[in-house]
């Protein structure tokens, strides 16, 4: 009997199926395991570099808001947003305080 999975492997389009829940709960579960198989790399690897603020980027560089923000928009320092509010990864201010001379964090 073909798997579901092999189903979707193999690009069938257009098929009705009447799937029994066991099959139904071991496709749920391979589909949970390939996302957190293709996620977790990621996550792990954010992780490792720490997010800092708005204003302690804007204290640690000596540039005003205005800067920060023309900065954030050219891409020249890529931020993350966490609901409203604006952070940059320390690898990236690192990047920027190598270019100008600055000691690094």
């Amino acid at each position: 009997m073909t798997g579901l999975s092999e189903l979707l492997q193999e690009g069938v389009a257009g098929l009705t199926l009447a799937i029994p829940l066991c099959d139904l709960k071991e496709f749920a579960d391979y589909i949970v395991a390939k996302t957190k198989e293709e996620l977790l790399p990621t996550l792990k690897a954010a992780d490792t570099d720490p997010l800092i603020p708005r204003l302690e980027v804007m204290r640690m560089l000596g540039v005003c808001a205005n800067t920060l923000r023309n900065w954030r928009r050219s891409k020249y320092l890529e931020a993350v947003l966490v609901g409203a509010k604006v952070y940059y990864r320390t690898s990236a201010v690192n990047k920027v305080l190598n270019e100008y001379g600055k000691e690094r964090i």
